[in-house]
């Protein structure tokens, strides 16, 4: 039995980094049929960088369906590339793809449809009352967002998938000149300019100096009365028009000779295309998020036996996952070529892997369990809140032109997370060690002393990374507006963590709160950092109101109404708790009625409270 609990966690560790790599192996596709993951890695500028085709499909797909992938009429599923193809073509089969998740039954009654499981629909089942529907999302644009109701939110929720889909369209599909090219080509370059109002994606790369990337529409306008066009036009169309004609003979050879003209004339600051479709594809932090689930439930076994065995193989699970998580931050970095956290994704990612990091270090040092726990569940949650995130399109987007400046991003933003994590962790201990107490026997007078201790180092942590943080953001303020200080809503939420954190600690030294009053404190600490991380972007004012996104209103105030449920539950008076008193107060009452000796603890608040 010792052999096997000592090689238990190796074994386990293999198994998961073989799952891993099996999940990391690039695709494929089968000799004789069209090599779309190869088209995958070409290049294209979108939201204002070069990416593979890869991305900017699983970007749009994620916006109008809620997923990186779609399923045929077959339930079959299949890649994003190849519904992007399908829509860059003009081909009928597009329109049959059910990839619009629409769940607002006013919606879908204005739509014409009826609610069923999945919530996904083809353009071809509701196209005949797009019209009524644009012109209500008109109408809503034209509230205040105060004023909208949740029609109109998802009206134009709605809306912003169809543009995308238009866009996608409308980039590559070349208008009919007529008999005349030449003559149609001033009314041509008209229509091209309005729709340049959406953005388009600019599939043409440069050729030569002084010419920049270029819609594929306005390129083929362009290059009519151009003695030496672009070369790259003719197989970029080539390959929309074989792929339309179901030619996958043609559709390859095109191909091939669109993969020799890049070689030939590389993309200047080699983004890495290939590489990031294989990131793409591999998807790390959705896998992390599967490891750390089943981190947990190892985690919670070993609490009803087998209890050293089980944790250990919960923490060196937890630590290879957390060998992936870094490297999935340091592939963004090489891709993007910014520090790990330029907008709300990177934050949430970012956050979870300096909670792992933390709670690893807490379990290496106390061996309970309670790392293992946190770790785990923060980890998973914030990924989880990543994924959500991400629905907005480009998660390696700059969102605003004030943090494309690589030194802060380095200081201030990666401190000042890094604090928010800690802060969090904080929280999580305390909510860990409220419902433990409240509900179970087993915090005794020595796993309450040590949730006391761990609770107070990572405050002052939390309050030593806050404070830096926001010192630093101020002058980075000072660098950019002029001004070290604006109250800002954003810089508000800062300066409230690094009050609320300093309030506890001198709450602790005071001797007004022990380890239950820190732990309520710690909890509404939680509570204020995710205001500052989420709530003061969907104010959407201030010169921090990047990443505003209204979807996250409602969970916001999901979890603020569970961490006062918590608050409330850590409020019931100790003698109530499962685990009762522990105070020496409380032992020396217990010793007196049963005969016992009761158990050293320290309480919460002053001594039995």
């Amino acid at each position: 039995m010792k052999n096997v609990a000592r090689f238990a966690p190796f074994v386990l560790v293999l198994l998961s980094l073989a799952w891993l790599a099996g999940k990391a192996a690039p695709p494929r596709d089968a000799d004789g049929t069209a090599q779309i993951h190869e088209f995958g890695r070409l290049p294209v500028v979108f939201q204002g960088r070069v990416k593979p085709f890869d991305t900017l499909a699983r970007n749009s797909l994620i916006i109008v369906s809620d997923r990186q992938y779609w399923r045929d009429a077959d339930g079959k599923r299949r890649p994003a590339i190849e519904w992007l193809l399908d829509v860059m073509s003009g081909s009928h089969r597009a329109r049959e793809h059910k990839v619009f998740r629409i769940h607002n039954l006013q919606l879908l009654t204005q739509l014409g449809l009826e609610s069923r499981k999945g919530y996904r629909f083809a353009l071809s089942e509701f196209e005949d009352r797009l019209g009524e529907v644009e012109m209500q999302a008109s109408q809503a644009s034209r509230l205040d967002p105060g004023e909208r109701d949740v029609y109109d939110v998802k009206v134009l929720e709605f809306y912003q998938k169809m543009m995308r889909y238009r866009v996608l369209i409308e980039a590559h599909t070349i208008p009919n000149l007529g008999d005349d090219p030449r003559a149609a080509r001033a009314a041509a370059l008209q229509h091209v300019e309005r729709l340049e109002r959406l953005s388009l994606p600019h599939a043409v790369p440069p050729h030569g100096e002084g010419t920049e990337w270029t819609p594929m529409i306005r390129a083929v306008i362009e290059s009519i009365d151009i003695a030496e066009p672009n070369p790259a036009i003719r197989p970029l169309a080539g390959m929309l028009l074989a792929w339309h004609g179901g030619d996958v003979s043609m559709f390859n050879t095109q191909l091939a000779v669109y993969q020799t003209h890049v070689q030939q004339h590389p993309i200047p600051g080699d983004p890495a295309l290939a590489f990031e479709a294989a990131f793409n594809h591999f998807a790390p932090f959705y896998h992390c998020s599967v490891l750390y689930v089943f981190a947990f439930l190892l985690a919670c076994l070993a609490w009803l036996g087998w209890a050293e065995a089980l944790r250990r193989c919960a923490f060196w699970l937890l630590a290879a996952t957390f060998v992936v998580h870094t490297l999935a931050i340091l592939a963004r970095i090489h891709i993007s070529g910014y520090p790990p956290i330029t907008n709300l994704y990177g934050t949430a990612v970012f956050i979870g892997w300096g909670c792992v990091l933390l709670g690893l270090v807490l379990e290496r040092i106390h061996h309970l369990g309670i790392g293992n726990i946190l770790a785990s569940v923060v980890g998973f949650l914030t990924l989880v809140i990543a994924h959500f995130l991400a629905g907005d399109g480009d998660t390696l987007e700059m969102m605003q032109a004030v943090l494309d400046t690589k030194f802060w991003l380095a200081t201030h933003v990666i401190i000042i997370n890094f604090g928010y994590a800690a802060t969090f962790l904080a929280g999580g201990l305390a909510v860990l060690y409220i419902l433990r107490g409240v509900f179970t026997k087993s915090l005794d007078a020595d796993v309450e002393k040590v949730f006391g201790r761990m609770m107070y180092g990572i405050l002052c942590f939390a309050l030593l990374l806050s404070f830096v943080g926001t010192v630093l953001g101020g002058l980075w303020a000072d660098d950019s507006w002029g001004r070290f200080w604006g109250w800002d809503p954003k810089e508000n939420g800062a300066l409230m963590i690094v009050l609320w954190n300093a309030l506890i600690l001198h709450a602790r030294w005071g001797g007004v709160v022990k380890t239950r009053g820190i732990a309520l404190l710690s909890v509404m600490g939680g509570i204020i950092t995710a205001w500052s991380w989420f709530g003061v972007n969907q104010l959407g004012v201030g010169l921090h109101s990047y990443g505003f996104t209204e979807q996250v209103t409602f969970w916001l105030l999901i979890f603020v109404a569970s961490q006062f449920l918590v608050i409330g539950l850590g409020m019931i008076p100790r003698r109530l708790w499962r685990s009762g008193e522990t105070s020496p107060r409380a032992r020396q009452r217990t010793g007196k009625a049963s005969g016992a000796g009761g158990t050293p603890a320290v309480a919460g608040g002053k001594p039995g409270g």
